[in-house]
């Protein structure tokens, strides 16, 4: 017997989020599941304005709590000036909501941080080419090797996205930065 929201996850097996709600909480929307005497908190929705030392970044409105930044780099990986709009680059399959619900299935708080206690944000990077191929998944800002692969495991999951509608950054990568918090919500669990 439990309650869940969007992000919950079950002994690790996913909730149907369609019974799922959402509770707003200081501008970010925190995801609860009860499970027995824990209440886990994930928050993938976390701005990174000012954390990350990138005044190049861009900030994606994805329509929901789903937080993504992103720059444009050329192949090499190095910065590049933005020329794409928005609508020319390359987006998950289904949209952001889908890439929200993508995490939120694949994403596990391992047990090993659960026992001992472990909170934390996992900054990761990604680049998507400009055929939609996603590649260079990585952590930026970690918490602990479990925590952080875990992020990592998930992302390697993703599927390609679709490629950018202008022939005329073709040759264009899109470095993408996503913040992933952990978070136990159980006063009694706290040390």
């Amino acid at each position: 017997n439990y309650t869940a929201g969007p992000l919950a996850l079950s002994h690790g097996a996913p909730i149907d989020l369609h019974e799922n709600c959402f509770d707003q909480i200081n501008s970010h929307i925190k995801m609860k599941l009860s499970v027995t005497a824990i209440t886990l908190f994930f928050l993938i929705a976390y701005p990174i304005s000012g954390q990350v030392n990138d005044t190049n970044l861009k900030k994606i409105e994805t329509g929901n709590w789903l937080e993504l930044s992103v720059k444009q780099v050329n192949d090499q990986g190095e910065e590049m000036p933005f020329v794409a709009s928005v609508d020319e680059m390359p987006k998950y399959p289904r949209g952001f909501n889908a890439l929200a619900k993508f995490i939120i299935k694949n994403l596990e708080y391992p047990k090993s941080a659960i026992e001992d206690n472990i909170e934390g944000r996992v900054l990761t990077s990604f680049i998507v080419n400009s055929r939609g191929q996603v590649d260079k998944i990585k952590v930026i800002e970690g918490v602990r090797n479990d925590l952080d692969s875990t992020c990592i495991q998930t992302l390697n999951k993703m599927p390609d996205w679709s490629p950018v509608t202008n022939r005329n950054i073709e040759n264009i990568s899109f470095q993408f930065y996503l913040p992933i918090r952990f978070l136990l919500q159980d006063p009694k669990r706290k040390k």
